[in-house]
C-alpha cells in the first residue's frame, strides 16, 4: 500500500512540474519544487488536516512561492512546511484490548518486573472498560517501550519537533530536564502531560494547536531529583530496580544465549556454557543494573568461537567441515573475554579495630563500603577530624554528625575515656577515585568511630546502612534492592536497615532474603548492642534495661 501511494504521488508531483516554464532559472525550479512536493504530500490527508491549520500551511505555501530563490527565508519557510506537514493529522493506529495477548507478550519477552507488568495491564483494562482508545497502541509496542527503557539512547532531535508517525501511538520521552535553564522543557512538558490541556497544545515552533490527548507518554529517568516537583505531581512514577544475578542468569539462558547463537550462525549443541561460566561473567565482568553489557560480552564469546569454526573451514554453505563442540566453563572464560575487570567488594575477612562495613549504591548497583577510622596524633586537647575519600558536601557533614553522636555515646557509656577529646581522627572511605555523597553511611561512620574509641572490632559478618540524626535516630535510605545483593556478594551474614525500610525489605524476592539475618533500626543504641554487644563482658543494654524494670515492678509490688 505505501509503495502504490509513493507511485501515484510521484505520477501526481510529474504531472503538475511539467506546466513549469523551462526557462526559470535552476534555484526557482527547486523551490517550485519543494513547494509542489508540500502539496503532494497533504493532498491524500486534506480533509483530515484542521482548517486552522490548513490554512497555515496554504499561507506558507503561498509565501514560499512567492520569496526569490536568494531570500534567507526561503530555507526555513520549507523546514517549517515540512515538520508541519509530517505530523500524523487523522492517522491513528487499530486499538487491541486483548489482555491474555499482552500478558504472554510480557511474559515471553521479559524476565522479572512483575509489579511493571501488572501496571500494563491494568492500564490495558481500565482502556476496556471505559470503552475508549485514549492513549491506547499496539501491544506489542506498548509493552516493548514499557520495559526495554534501558536499551534507549538519548535523541538528538530537537525536543520540541519529537512527534510520532500515528496519533495515538506511545512517545517515549528521553530529555534531560534541568540541565541548561535556555533549553529546558519542563514548563512544555507541564502543560503537555496535563489532560485538561493537552487537547489543544500549541508547540513553540509549530505555533498551532495540536490534540494530544490520544497519545500515551511515557518518560524515562535515572533519578527523580531534577524533575520540577509540579511536573513530578502530574506522573505516575514506576520504580524499574535492577536485575540480580538470578535474574541475569535466567535472561542469558532463555533470550541472550539463543538469540546470540542463531546471529552468530552457530548451531546450539556446538557451544555448552557452564552455569558456572555465566556467574563468573555477570559477577565478575557484567554488575551493572542491566544486561546491555553482559549482552556484549555473550556476543564476544560467541564470535571468538565463530572464528575458530572459519579458520577450520566451516562456512554458511558447508557447516558440517567443523563439528567441533566448545565448552565454556570457569576456567577458560578469561581466553574469551579477557581478565575480570571487577573483583570481590570484601577487603576484609576479619574487619580490623575502627573498620566497619557499609552499603552503597552506583551505577554498576549495589556494593560494599568500608569506612576506616584510625588515630593520627594524640594529646590534651588535640581532637578532630581529618576526611579523605573524594567524599561530597552531604557526606562530609554526615561524618561531622556522626563524629559529634559518637563523642556524646562514649560520654554516656564510659565517662572516664577521653579518647574523642585528646584524639585527632582520620576517616578514609577506600576508592579514592570514584565520587561519594549521601547521607546513608551515617550510622556505619559512627560504628567506626565507637570500634576506634573502645579498641573493639565489629563482627566480621556484618554490614549496615541508615541516615543518623543528632540525637541518634536512624532514618530511612534508598537502593535496598542493590545493597541487599552487594551484601550478598560479600558473604554478609547480619544486616541492619533502618526501621522505615522494612517494607522495602519484605517485597524483595524470597531467594534474595534467603539466609540474610536483617535486623531494622530506628535509634542508633540498638546498632550499638547489635555490632559490640556479641562477645562483650557485661549484659547487653536491653538486658540490663530489662532487668532493672523487673526488680522495679518487683519492688513496687511489696508495698503495694
Amino acid at each position: 500500500m505505501q509503495e502504490t501511494a509513493q507511485t501515484a504521488d510521484e505520477s501526481l508531483f510529474s504531472e503538475r512540474f511539467k506546466h513549469y516554464n523551462s526557462t526559470t532559472d535552476s534555484l526557482s525550479i527547486i523551490f517550485l519544487f519543494s513547494a509542489e512536493n508540500i502539496r503532494v504530500r497533504i493532498e491524500p490527508i486534506k480533509e483530515k488536516i484542521p482548517k486552522h491549520v490548513l490554512k497555515v500551511i496554504e499561507e506558507e505555501l503561498a509565501k514560499l512561492v512567492m520569496l526569490e530563490s536568494s531570500s534567507s527565508c526561503v530555507e526555513s519557510t520549507y523546514d517549517y512546511l515540512d515538520w508541519l506537514t509530517m505530523l500524523p493529522w487523522g492517522n491513528f493506529s487499530d486499538e487491541n484490548f486483548d489482555i491474555q495477548k499482552a500478558e504472554k507478550i510480557l511474559d515471553n519477552d521479559h524476565y522479572g518486573l512483575s509489579h511493571v507488568k501488572e501496571r500494563i495491564l491494568e492500564f490495558i483494562a481500565v482502556r476496556r472498560l471505559k470503552g475508549t482508545s485514549k492513549g491506547l497502541i499496539n501491544l506489542k509496542k506498548i509493552c516493548n517501550i514499557f520495559l526495554r527503557s534501558k536499551q534507549m539512547f538519548h535523541s538528538t532531535v530537537p525536543w520540541n519537533r519529537q512527534y510520532a508517525n500515528i496519533n495515538n501511538k506511545c512517545i517515549l520521552f528521553l530529555w534531560q530536564l534541568g540541565k541548561s535553564s535556555s533549553d529546558d522543557p519542563g514548563s512544555a512538558l507541564l502543560e503537555l502531560l496535563d489532560p485538561e490541556q493537552n487537547a489543544d497544545f500549541r508547540d513553540l515552533y509549530l505555533d498551532v494547536t495540536i490534540d494530544l490527548s490520544k497519545v500515551l507518554f511515557v518518560c524515562t529517568a535515572n533519578v527523580l531529583d531534577k524533575i520540577p516537583t509540579p511536573l513530578l505531581d502530574r506522573m505516575e512514577v514506576i520504580n524499574i530496580s535492577g536485575y540480580i544475578t538470578d535474574d541475569k542468569m535466567h535472561i542469558a539462558r532463555d533470550h541472550l544465549l539463543k538469540t546470540t547463537c542463531m546471529e552468530c550462525g552457530i548451531k546450539p549443541e556446538q557451544v555448552v556454557v557452564r552455569d558456572a561460566a555465566l556467574r563468573s561473567l555477570i559477577e565478575n565482568y557484567c554488575r551493572e543494573p542491566g544486561v546491555r553489557n553482559l549482552q556484549k560480552h555473550i556476543e564476544k564469546i560467541y564470535r571468538k568461537i565463530a572464528l575458530k569454526l572459519v579458520r577450520e573451514g566451516a562456512s554458511a554453505e558447508t557447516p558440517e567441515v567443523s563439528v567441533k563442540n566448545f565448552i565454556i566453563d570457569e576456567s577458560n572464560l578469561a581466553d574469551y573475554v579477557g581478565k575480570p575487570v571487577l573483583y570481590a567488594d570484601k577487603i576484609y575477612e576479619q574487619t580490623p579495630v575502627g573498620v566497619v562495613m557499609g552499603l552503597s549504591t552506583k551505577s554498576t548497583g549495589g556494593s560494599t563500603l568500608y569506612i576506616e577510622t584510625t588515630s593520627v596524633e594524640e594529646g590534651e586537647g588535640k581532637g578532630g577530624l581529618h576526611i579523605t575519600g573524594q567524599l561530597g558536601d552531604v557526606m562530609k557533614e554526615s561524618a561531622e554528625i556522626a563524629h559529634t553522636v559518637a563523642r556524646r555515646i562514649m560520654l554516656e557509656k564510659e565517662p572516664k575515656n577521653l579518647f574523642f577529646a585528646n584524639s585527632k581522627l582520620h576517616l578514609h572511605i577506600p576508592e579514592g577515585a570514584t565520587p561519594k555523597d549521601g547521607p546513608s553511611a551515617g550510622c556505619t561512620m559512627i560504628t567506626s568511630f565507637l570500634s576506634l574509641a573502645m579498641k573493639k572490632p565489629v563482627r566480621k559478618d556484618l554490614a549496615m546502612t541508615g541516615e543518623v540524626t543528632l540525637t541518634g535516630r536512624i532514618l530511612p535510605i534508598g537502593g535496598v534492592k542493590e545493597k541487599t545483593i552487594a551484601a550478598r556478594r560479600s558473604q554478609v551474614k547480619m544486616m541492619i536497615f533502618p526501621e522505615g525500610n522494612r517494607r522495602d525489605f519484605d517485597e524483595l524476592a524470597c531467594n534474595l532474603k534467603e539466609g540474610l539475618d536483617v535486623h531494622f533500626v530506628d535509634e542508633y543504641e540498638q546498632i550499638f548492642e547489635l555490632a559490640f554487644g556479641y562477645n562483650m563482658g557485661s549484659p547487653p543494654l536491653n538486658f540490663r534495661r530489662s532487668l532493672t524494670s523487673f526488680m522495679w515492678d518487683l519492688l513496687s509490688g511489696c508495698f503495694q
